[in-house]
């Protein structure tokens, strides 16, 4: 509990950062002093400030710190200059669904510098068969193993046996969504979001004329 032991609120956590952004402007009285806040909110070495993780410049410049706990996730971040700012809690591990949530308020509220991914809107499936071919695939992954038939000599054995150990665990799929389809020679290429209990990913996958899987790899979304 030594470096995970403090237990607040993020009403409590949005009162600090507001109060670390008035001293920075001079508006109030401090508990912390304008130069000690200055001196917080400086570049000491790789963006770190004192007790602080530092991003941007000018009036982009932030102050941000994250937590975590088996079972909680927490992350402050907050604008130097412009006042604005979040302090999110969620009672599991996920950071990113609190990413989602600080785009979302980003996005609301047009902080500036702020990178905001892209949102995967689901689109018509035309074909169901490929959308079932993925999800056995999947569950047959996330138990650690697969069926060699379900796919062309195009993807080796090393990346199959590296798919089934990254996905190893994970729980039943909770949503498996296309968004994207597209033509490339005589592959198809298409793009899912693909939702467990605890974690997201957008899954790339290829099938040749021959309606075999040609080719699959994934990234966290």
């Amino acid at each position: 509990m030594a470096p995970s032991g403090l237990w607040t609120t993020p009403s409590d956590l949005a009162r600090f950062a507001i109060g670390v952004q008035q001293s920075l402007a001079g508006t109030s009285t401090p508990v912390i002093s304008q130069a000690m806040t200055r001196q917080m909110l400086t570049n000491e070495k790789e963006n770190y400030g004192l007790g602080m993780f530092l991003e941007s410049s000018g009036r982009s410049r932030r102050f941000t710190h994250s937590g975590r706990n088996v079972g909680f996730d927490s992350d402050l971040v907050a604008y130097a200059a412009t006042g604005q700012g979040a302090a999110v809690m969620i009672n599991t591990n996920n950071s990113a669904a609190i990413s989602r949530i600080e785009e979302a308020i980003a996005s609301e509220y047009h902080w500036p510098d702020y990178i905001v991914h892209r949102v995967h809107k689901p689109i018509p499936d035309t074909e169901p068969k490929v959308t079932a071919l993925l999800r056995t695939i999947l569950e047959q992954f996330e138990e650690g193993k697969y069926d060699p038939t379900l796919f062309s000599p195009d993807i080796g054995t090393e990346i199959k046996d590296g798919l089934a150990s990254d996905l190893l665990g994970h729980g039943p799929i909770r949503s498996l969504n296309l968004v994207e389809r597209k033509g490339e020679g005589e592959r198809r290429v298409y793009r899912y979001l693909v939702v467990y209990k605890h974690q997201a990913f957008i899954m790339h996958c290829a099938l040749n004329k021959d309606n075999v899987m040609s080719g699959l790899e994934f990234e966290p979304d």
